[in-house]
C-alpha cells in the first residue's frame, strides 16, 4: 500500500492510495461506511466487487472506476490468477488514513492473521472505529456497542 494523496495534501477532503492484491486474495468482507464514499479505479488486473447486496458481483478492468457512496454495501477481492493494482480514494476520510497506516504497520510487525485482521481484539476495535466500518450480517447495534466498549477499554 502506498499513500498517493494524504489528508494533508487535500485539506482533509480525501485520501487516495495505491493497493496491490496477490492472486486469489480477499481484500475485504462485505461492509459499508456511514460517512465515507469510496472511489475504486483499477490500474491492472481485475477487481471483483460485491456491490449493494450479497452476490451482486461486478468485475472492474483496467481503466474502470466505481463510486461507492456512504451506506452502500461493498466488498472487494482479487479472484484472478494475476496481481491486481487499484487506487481507492476515500472522500470525507476522517481517520481512514490513520486506519490504513496502522493496519499496515501491524502487518509489518506480524500482528495480523493470514486474512490481514489484527490478532489483538483491542487493536481490531480501534481500527474498525477509525475506518467507520460496519460489517454486513451482524446486528449494527451490537457491533457499535461492542466496538465502543472495546475502544474504551483500549484507551486505558
Amino acid at each position: 500500500m502506498m499513500i498517493l494523496r494524504s489528508i494533508n495534501d487535500t485539506n482533509g477532503e480525501y485520501v487516495k492510495f495505491r493497493f496491490e492484491l496477490p492472486p486469489g486474495s480477499q481484500g475485504s468482507l462485505l461492509h459499508y461506511h456511514d460517512t465515507k464514499t469510496e472511489i475504486f479505479e483499477v490500474l491492472s488486473g481485475s477487481l471483483e466487487m460485491e456491490v449493494a447486496k450479497k452476490e451482486n458481483i461486478k468485475v472492474l478492468q483496467p481503466g474502470e472506476i466505481l463510486q461507492v457512496p456512504a451506506g452502500l454495501y461493498h466488498s472487494f477481492r482479487n479472484a484472478s490468477d494475476n496481481w491486481l493494482t487499484f487506487t481507492p480514494e476515500v472522500r470525507w476520510p476522517g481517520e481512514f488514513e490513520h486506519f490504513l497506516r496502522s493496519l499496515f504497520g501491524l502487518a509489518i510487525d506480524a500482528k495480523v492473521n493470514k486474512e490481514g485482521t489484527p490478532t489483538n481484539i483491542l487493536q481490531f476495535a480501534l481500527l474498525i472505529k477509525k475506518a467507520d466500518t460496519i460489517v454486513v450480517g451482524s446486528p449494527v447495534f451490537l457491533q457499535k456497542l461492542t466496538i465502543g466498549v472495546l475502544v474504551r477499554i483500549a484507551a486505558f
